[in-house]
């Protein structure tokens, strides 16, 4: 997310580059349960849906929206019924996605992005967390923002 919580701008990822990480994020979700929204599991490229090595699980309203490889489901409590006690489970957005989960959880990984982007998304406000471990990625020649990776814990 950027300064300002920023995550998407018309259904895609603000104007940053961060291949970092993605490698971060692939390497935390590897053989694990993710969890997001239908908007989120269309924004990704076609080549990555579904995530591969990972059991990809979709909330959506629409009855009778499908994908490829995926378990569809419509309720939070559904998601933590089938999945609630798994140590693997990871809560990959959308902003709604990230707000209906948000009273769940225990621990967030963010990566903040140095920089303010023109967006129509945003990361949920959040309280009661404290920072339990932090690191500062500088801009290079392959990723295009200075980031800060923080996990948060309740």
């Amino acid at each position: 997310m950027g300064k300002n919580r920023e995550l998407g701008n018309k259904g895609d990822l603000p104007a940053w580059r961060l291949p970092a990480d993605l490698k971060r994020f692939k390497e935390l979700t590897d053989g694990s349960v993710v969890v997001m929204g239908r908007k989120n599991y269309e924004s990704l490229p076609e080549r990555f849906r579904p995530l591969p090595n990972r059991k990809n699980v979709v909330l959506t309203r629409d009855e009778i929206w499908a994908g490829p490889g995926v378990e569809i489901v419509h309720t939070v409590d559904e998601v933590l019924e089938k999945y609630g006690a798994d140590e693997n489970l990871w809560i990959i957005g959308g902003a709604e996605i990230y707000k209906l989960f948000l009273p769940y959880v225990n621990e967030m990984h963010l990566t903040e992005v140095d920089g303010q982007f023109e967006a129509d998304t945003f990361f949920p406000e959040f309280s009661g967390f404290e920072i339990t471990k932090e690191e500062i990625f500088p801009a290079d020649e392959k990723n295009s923002h200075n980031t800060i990776y923080r996990v948060y814990k309740k």
